[in-house]
């Protein structure tokens, strides 16, 4: 059985497009995931959600190797960190938002969770040629207390779409819980929802992408292939970027709007991670949020407006959830 996929533009194929097939699993009233029929390879686990608990979507996804005839044991645990504290239990279903804002692999030390072997591996029974991966959800307190949670475990496999804009998943388990996800730099994909795959199906899908309007990282302002700025927004850069943490600026972007829909030449915003969105506040405007697809800077009222200051503050220090460049 096999999944194959074009990514194209309007103006054709879509080369070195990220591609994730991903696969849920949950821990409902505190029993273990699993994952079975896994054909052998290297697989990705990320926490989607913590259905009942108080620690937030893991932010970086971690490798777990599939051997035929096994099983393998994995602990997912979460636990109160310094940067990051406790969250809010979040709504299922929130994995792929609307903008697909993506989490990235990410070496990030101050990540809340770790996932690590429980078990030595145990013989699996299930199809030949096939393994498994087993685990639990947990989370640790300040005190170092542990306790089982029910949460959402996405199982991820990746590729990347070639010259042609084609790319392959070979040998895919049938599941009726899969969800694609693309991702490429300077493009924002629609995502085609749930779908199932049966036991030898053979299944093609397209999908469509646009260009998006360019945004730079403020980091990068003086890299080759970032637009000429005056020195007032130069200024105002470095005036930003001063004010933040080392840990925030990476999510420090600034753009120029299109002037056919935008009063505003030139905007700053903390973008991309998880909460930033499609739309991210234009730091230092009243009101005034920025379309990052569109290229388009529009204010909206009535909405309670931050000042930088709480704006810096609520950013904290996001270890992931990063568009790759």
């Amino acid at each position: 059985m096999g999944f194959d996929h074009s990514g194209t533009t309007k103006t054709g194929p879509l080369s070195g497009v990220t591609v994730w097939l991903v696969r849920e699993a949950n821990t409902d009233d505190g029993i273990d995931f699993w994952f079975d029929t896994l054909p052998p390879g290297e697989y990705r686990l990320a926490m989607v959600t913590v259905l009942r608990g108080p620690v937030a979507r893991d932010t970086e996804l971690h490798s777990v190797e599939v051997v035929a005839g096994r099983t393998e044991f994995v602990t997912y645990l979460g636990h109160a960190d310094s940067q990051h504290g406790a969250h809010a239990s979040q709504n299922p279903g929130d994995f792929f938002p609307e903008d697909a804002i993506l989490p990235h692999e990410s070496t990030a030390a101050a990540n809340p969770w770790t996932i690590s072997s429980v078990r030595a591996a145990e013989p699996y029974a299930g199809l030949e040629g096939t393994g498994q991966i087993r685990g639990v959800v947990r989370y640790a307190d300040a005190a170092g207390r542990t306790s089982r949670v029910n949460a959402v475990v996405a199982l991820i496999r990746t590729t990347t779409s070639d010259a042609t804009g084609h790319y392959t998943f070979s040998t895919v388990a049938p599941s009726s819980a899969y969800e694609l996800a693309a991702f490429k730099s300077g493009f924002a994909f629609l995502s085609g929802g749930r779908f199932e795959i049966s036991p030898g199906e053979r299944m093609t899908t397209d999908i469509n992408a646009d260009a998006v309007w360019p945004s730079y990282r403020a980091l990068d302002y003086r890299k080759p292939g970032h637009p000429h700025l005056r020195a007032a927004q130069v200024a105002e850069l470095r005036a930003m970027l001063s004010r933040l943490k080392p840990c925030q600026r990476r999510f420090l972007y600034y753009a120029f709007p299109d002037p056919q829909t935008s009063a505003e030449p030139f905007v700053m915003f903390f973008w991309p991670y998880a909460g930033g969105g499609r739309q991210p506040h234009v730091l230092g405007g009243d009101n005034l949020y920025y379309d990052v697809v569109e290229g388009h800077a529009f204010p909206t009222h009535g909405m309670p407006d931050e000042s930088l200051a709480d704006e810096i503050r609520d950013l904290g220090c996001p270890a992931g959830d990063v568009i790759p460049d």
